[in-house]
């Protein structure tokens, strides 16, 4: 017999606790599929069914409510476990285990872990990096990793309920062209956007509003880093956050303009009401 998994157990207990697959989908940055399949497998593992069978009604059987009391307890449990754990022996470092957004882990993350690794040579690290907020989110509430790092205008309100939340980092956007080109030339170049932070923070509109009429875009391409790679090649006059732009490889400088962009921030994020280990709490205080 297959032995419940703590996920398995959190998807089901977060389904009743919230009435419905919908809500414990949203609550946990899943799939309904995911959170569904989740509750057949502890189905199959204490041989037994836990939900009633009613058309757009959520119900739970006899044995899914004991079930339900019972798995609540154990989760409870384990929070308070886990809690207390880091509260007693703050002195354990433990390993670094975060993900974060790929630009961050490109050009942002290596100079600070080297100086983790340098510190404490033994501690093993997990970076994994994602492509999307909700990907970030999902690792943190499966406790895959014990923190993420995503820009601010990716933190919705509703994950105040969900996640403990710091600055870290603060982002300046600006626009940056080539060093190759000349200063003559660079007033005839088109603009290349990356779509999420043009959407966050609103280029357009502010070029807009300053001038009358929509910006001349060239490219609009799905990451920081592509649009600073083109911008390197004189392709187009990037908007970028400068820890991006500062990076060697690009050679990039500032494009002359009125126009003022907002600043963003890099958040850190972890589930509420828990504390992070101390070997995260040594790498984060390296930022600051």
């Amino acid at each position: 017999m297959d032995t419940p998994s703590f996920i398995q157990m959190k998807y089901f207990c977060d389904a009743v606790r919230l009435n419905g697959i919908t809500a414990a989908a949203k609550q946990n940055f899943v799939t309904q599929s995911a959170i569904s399949q989740g509750i057949k497998k502890l189905e199959s593992a204490l041989g037994c069914s836990l939900l009633a069978c009613h058309p757009n009604r959520f119900r739970l059987t006899p044995a899914g409510e004991e079930a339900f009391r019972y798995l609540s307890n154990i989760l409870n449990q384990t929070i308070a476990f886990q809690k207390s754990f880091l509260e007693e022996h703050q002195h354990v470092l433990g390993n670094l285990e975060f993900t974060c957004m790929l630009s961050f882990a490109y050009t942002t993350i290596p100079s600070y872990l080297k100086k983790f690794q340098l510190t404490y040579p033994t501690l093993a690290v997990n970076l994994q990096y994602s492509d999307t907020p909700d990907a970030i989110k999902r690792l943190v509430m499966a406790g895959a990793v014990d923190f993420g790092i995503l820009p601010s205008f990716d933190v919705k309100e509703e994950d105040l309920d969900r996640f403990e939340t710091r600055v870290i980092y603060n982002m300046q956007t600006s626009l940056y062209v080539s060093q190759i080109i000349a200063p003559e030339e660079e007033k005839k170049l088109k603009f290349i956007l990356a779509e999420d932070l043009e959407k966050a923070v609103g280029f357009t509109h502010i070029y807009t509003q300053k001038y009358r009429k929509k910006p001349n875009v060239f490219l609009r391409v799905p990451s920081w880093i592509l649009s600073a790679r083109l911008a390197a090649e004189g392709l187009g006059i990037a908007y970028l956050p400068d820890f991006v732009a500062c990076q060697p490889p690009y050679n990039l400088r500032l494009y002359p303009s009125p126009l003022k962009f907002p600043s963003i921030q890099a958040y850190v994020i972890y589930p509420r009401g828990m504390k992070l280990r101390k070997s995260s709490e040594v790498f984060l205080s390296y930022f600051e």
